[in-house]
């Protein structure tokens, strides 16, 4: 589980997790089982990823989010959807979206084809 610090000053640092809580406490005596009432006391909480987006995964790639927000009271690290190829030049000649693509889809059949074999 990820989570995330909120200072008194509501900054925050992400990610935290509960080995840097006992470092940042070292005369706090935690119990093994830490709950999340306990890490709350401390402004440590949990963070969700948020749902999956509709996306073309040909074209687009999820990535998480670079910081947490909070959405009805629950941190959440939402998705983004992302192209996955972007126009480049190589050697002096573009190299479109489409050709990579193209370049992209006959990788994925050759991988399929060896994983059926």
């Amino acid at each position: 589980m990820e989570h995330i610090l909120v200072n008194t000053d509501n900054s925050t640092v992400y990610p935290y997790s509960v080995s840097r809580l006992k470092i940042d406490n070292p005369r706090t005596s935690f119990p093994k089982a830490i709950t999340n009432a306990t890490l709350e006391a401390f402004g440590v909480y949990p963070v969700s990823h948020g749902a999956e987006p509709n996306y073309d995964p040909v074209r687009e790639k999820l990535i998480l989010n670079v910081e947490p927000i909070l959405s009805n009271g629950k941190w959440v690290n939402p998705w983004v959807v992302a192209p996955r190829f972007v126009e480049f030049e190589r050697d002096g000649e573009t190299v479109t979206v489409d050709q990579q693509i193209e370049e992209y889809s006959e990788r994925q059949s050759l991988r399929l084809n060896e994983e059926t074999a």
